[in-house]
C-alpha cells in the first residue's frame, strides 16, 4: 500500500523531474483527483498504521512517515493538523526509530506554504511553541553520542528554527489580519 504511495510521488507528483506541458497537465489532473476522492481515507490509513505497526514493525511506520513527508506539500493540511496527528507525531518523536521521521513531517507541515493568517492557525495547532520545553531537554541534557542522535538533534533544532523564522516571516511580510494577531499572541 504505501509503495504504492511512493510510486505515485515518483510517477506523478515529484516536482523536481522536468516534464512536459501536456504530462504536467495529467499528472496535475491525477492529484486533483487523488485530492477529491482518495486522499482523505489515505491519511485515515497512514493513522492507523503508524499507530498499529510504530512498536511492531518500526520500518512499516517509518516508510508510512516518509511517505506523508512527501504528500504534506500538496494535500489538504487539515487532514494531519489534527489533535490525533499532532499527538501521535509528538508521541512518535519520543521513540528513537521514528523520532527523526517524525521530526521531518512536522517540519514539512510548518514549510507548507499558506497565508500568513493559516500559516498562523497551523503553528498554533501544532502546538510547537508548548512543545519547545518537551523538546529542547532531548537535545540539550547531552552531547549526541551517536550518528542517530546528532541526526536527532539536527531535526528537533531545525524544527524549532524553522517553526521561529515561518512565524517571524508572518509579520515580516505584513499581512497579518487582526485575527492573526491575536492569534500570535496565543503562541506567545
Amino acid at each position: 500500500f504505501l509503495r504504492v504511495f511512493e510510486y505515485i510521488d515518483e510517477v506523478v507528483v515529484d516536482r523536481h523531474l522536468q516534464r512536459p506541458a501536456d504530462l504536467r497537465a495529467k499528472d496535475m489532473g491525477i492529484k486533483d483527483s487523488m485530492r477529491e476522492n482518495a486522499i482523505r481515507r489515505a491519511v485515515d490509513v497512514w493513522h492507523s498504521c503508524l499507530s498499529q505497526y510504530h512498536n511492531a514493525r518500526p520500518d512499516i511506520a517509518k516508510q508510512c512517515l516518509a511517505v506523508i513527508e512527501r504528500y504534506v506539500e500538496w494535500i489538504e493540511v487539515t487532514f494531519v493538523v489534527t489533535e490525533a496527528w499532532v499527538n501521535l507525531f509528538y508521541y512518535l518523536m519520543s521513540l528513537p526509530a521514528l523520532r527523526v521521521h517524525a521530526s521531518e513531517c512536522l517540519l514539512q507541515l510548518i514549510l507548507k506554504k499558506q497565508i500568513p493568517v493559516v500559516k498562523i492557525q497551523t503553528l498554533i495547532a501544532l502546538r510547537l511553541v508548548d512543545s519547545v520545553p518537551m523538546l529542547v531537554p532531548a537535545v540539550t541534557s547531552q552531547m549526541p553520542q551517536s550518528e542517530a542522535e546528532a541526526r536527532f538533534l539536527y531535526s528537533v533544532t531545525d524544527l524549532i528554527v524553522t517553526g521561529a523564522r515561518e512565524l517571524g516571516q508572518c509579520f515580516i511580510d505584513g499581512q497579518l489580519i487582526p485575527q492573526a494577531e491575536q492569534s500570535v499572541r496565543v503562541i506567545l
